[in-house]
């Protein structure tokens, strides 16, 4: 019988809802950095009555080591970031009831938002260079470019 690869993978593009928390716990290499974040990400629709409505889910998201230190050094509250991982769901027991949290465990974390970037809109834009590399690459029209 063959067994069925299972997958679990998040993609979630939204913004930070707070300052990211950082924890330092110990490991057997010393000490391990952990991050503890939340993230909205929202959805636009109409009613059918036509008005407009916003719904806004809050993630909670964590990441280690040197991941956790780059959130450490680069994301503040209303950041927009894209972020890869995995659902994780925590359970345990508080008071005699049972609880449980579903969490993502990030493992890449990409920042979509340019710091100052009514600074970068506000100045005029250059004109292209002539021709560069990036623009005309050098493609064998024999070969596929891939």
């Amino acid at each position: 019988m063959r067994e069925r690869a299972s997958l679990n993978k998040v993609i979630l593009v939204g913004r930070l809802g707070r300052d990211p928390e950082i924890r330092y716990i110990p490991s057997r290499e010393g000490e391990r950095a952990i991050a503890r974040f939340s993230v909205a990400t929202s959805e636009v629709y109409i009613t059918r009555d036509g008005e407009k409505r916003e719904v806004t889910e809050w993630h909670s998201v964590y990441c280690w080591g040197k991941l956790a230190e780059f959130v450490k050094e680069y994301l503040r509250k209303g950041r927009q970031i894209l972020i890869e991982g995995r659902l994780r769901t925590r359970k345990w027991e508080s008071e005699g009831q049972r609880r449980s949290r579903t969490e993502i465990e990030a493992d890449k974390i990409i920042i979509l938002d340019k710091k100052g970037a009514q600074e970068d809109f506000s100045e005029p834009l250059s004109e292209p260079e002539a021709e560069t590399e990036a623009f005309s690459p050098d493609i064998d029209d024999e070969e596929p470019p891939f």
